[in-house]
């Protein structure tokens, strides 16, 4: 049980990293955009052990990251500018 918890804490200290990075591009995005992200992302760190232990929390994570990461990456800014 102790791994699950091990796990559990390393995906939402990444789930909350995403969130902070959220936090500093707020301002290039609509409200119903942050919040549908705050939105997902708690939900899914509210379900983090469970997940876990049905050993769905990496697949679930790695796509709320790799969606995130897009968002993101540094293609998504022209000048200093958001495109979103």
């Amino acid at each position: 049980m102790r791994r699950v918890s091990l796990l559990a804490e390393f995906y939402r200290e990444e789930l909350q990293r995403c969130h902070h990075q959220l936090d500093s591009h707020r301002d290039c995005y609509s409200r119903n955009t942050v919040a549908c992200v705050e939105l997902a992302l708690d939900r899914v760190m509210d379900q983090l052990e469970l997940l876990c232990r049905q050993g769905r929390a990496d697949q679930v994570v790695s796509g709320i990251l790799d969606h995130f990461s897009h968002v993101t990456a540094p293609q998504a800014w022209v000048d200093g500018r958001c495109l979103h």
